[in-house]
């Protein structure tokens, strides 16, 4: 799916000027669980919905409880396609949740009160949406009135109505406390002899029943796996074995060469493990081989699952502050460090090659404009030989390989008789296959 990141730029002829931001993004809080049954230990989650028609992008946004102004940052990078949850969860989610639970987008150490308390979904611009429980929840982290205190281990859940999230703007009206629920000897005889016959039936070696990872694309068939951009995803693994009174001496998983035991369940029939998948490994299938070991022999067998192709990239900088002459020209340099912010460098985080989509609407001062054909652009590793004018989009030829690093360059011809002022622009880039 390709991935867009913008880059604003303010363009000053003399003086500096503030952000703009646009309208207010179609997110819901939809599922809250502050209180988990029995030991509250790693398993708090808030649950967000896109209810739009558009992909929002979630850079920036924080969750503000009453426990912390700042509970939750979401990685830079974050969009929500239309119609589509992402979970947050508390660190260590995704191994203490029960097998039927779905997997969290993002773990962070999080901090929901029991008792009275809200949790409140911000963006750099705004409060997006708010939901408070118990009469004591402080004013800013409810809507209208919050809901009553539920009982351990219910989620409280924004309620549906014709197959739509309701949404009244008031907390009261619009959740309910349910369940949980983050989307196999003979004798023979002739008439001359008998022949004896004894017969020592050995101990079959482990039997493997199944090898189960979590689905990430219900949709496709088999196992399917999306890395995270820029990380390395941890991976559960369940193996479950026939269960006897056999001890086993050796249960393991071996990926990409990297050989690791697995813990055993309480009655020793599952067994469990972790695998590591870098936001660069290729896609296509990839393999884990398990190995289970007893005292009367081995058992050895492939699972296969399939890595996804992600698009994933990072620019060290979301914001410029450039100054120029009316009638000069400006050129800003990139290069390929990614600490220098004031010189723009993108970084392939994904598993496939990029090509970019450059593109800016031009530079406003109040109703002002300067087309976007005064921008021109390059993206290279080296000081470009060649400008591409961005009044209209212009997409590269050449591909940034994974793990490749290239430089954002960028010219501005001022017009000659450009109004002296504040301008603000963007620069935008969407990565394509």
């Amino acid at each position: 799916m390709p991935r867009t990141k913008t880059i604003m730029l303010l363009l000053t002829l003399f003086l500096c000027f503030g952000d703009v931001f646009g309208g207010g993004p179609s997110v819901l809080i939809s599922e809250v669980y502050y209180n988990p049954d029995g030991s509250e230990y790693d398993l708090e989650y808030v649950e967000l919905y896109n209810f739009g028609n558009t992909t929002v992008n979630m850079s920036g946004w924080w969750l503000n409880t009453t426990s912390s102004e700042f509970d939750a940052r979401i990685p830079k990078g974050t969009v929500l396609t239309p119609n589509s949850h992402f979970l947050i969860a508390d660190k260590g989610f995704n191994i203490a949740k029960p097998v039927s639970w779905q997997e969290a987008n993002y773990e962070e150490e999080l901090t929901l009160s029991n008792t009275a308390g809200g949790v409140a979904l911000v963006s750099p611009s705004s409060v997006v949406d708010t939901v408070g429980w118990g009469n004591e929840c402080p004013q800013g982290y409810f809507e209208t009135t919050p809901v009553e205190i539920g009982e351990e281990g219910l989620s409280l859940t924004r309620k549906v109505v014709n197959s739509r999230y309701l949404d009244t703007n008031n907390n009261l009206n619009d959740f309910t406390y349910n369940e949980p629920s983050p989307t196999h000897n003979a004798n023979v005889y002739n008439n001359a002899k008998t022949i004896e016959i004894e017969l020592k039936i050995k101990q079959n070696p482990p039997q493997i029943l199944g090898v189960y990872m979590d689905d990430e694309l219900a949709e496709k068939p088999g196992t399917q796996v999306f890395p995270f951009p820029g990380q390395v995803k941890q991976k559960e693994i369940r193996v479950v074995v026939e269960h006897s009174t056999v001890n086993f001496t050796n249960v393991s998983i071996t990926h990409r060469n990297t050989t690791s035991k697995l813990s055993a369940s309480t009655n020793h029939s599952i067994y469990y493990g972790m695998i590591e998948i870098p936001y660069y490994t290729p896609p296509g299938l990839d393999t884990v081989v398990v190995n289970v070991c007893s005292t009367f022999g081995c058992s050895a067998t492939a699972f296969e699952f399939e890595v996804e192709a992600v698009l994933g990239f990072e620019v060290d900088t979301t914001k410029l502050t450039i100054a120029a002459n009316s009638g000069g020209s400006l050129e800003l340099l990139g290069d390929l460090d990614m600490s220098t912010s004031s010189k723009p460098t993108i970084a392939n985080t994904g598993n496939t090659q990029l090509r970019f989509e450059v593109s800016t609407e031009g530079f406003k001062l109040n109703n002002t404009l300067i087309p976007p054909g005064f921008v021109s652009v390059a993206l290279s590793s080296e000081p470009p030989q060649e400008y591409f004018e961005l009044s209209e989009p212009y997409v590269t030829t050449a591909k940034l390989p994974v793990l490749g690093f290239t430089g954002l360059w960028l010219r501005f011809n001022i017009p000659e008789h450009a109004t002296p002022g504040n301008y603000s622009g963007r620069i935008s880039l969407k990565a394509i296959p």
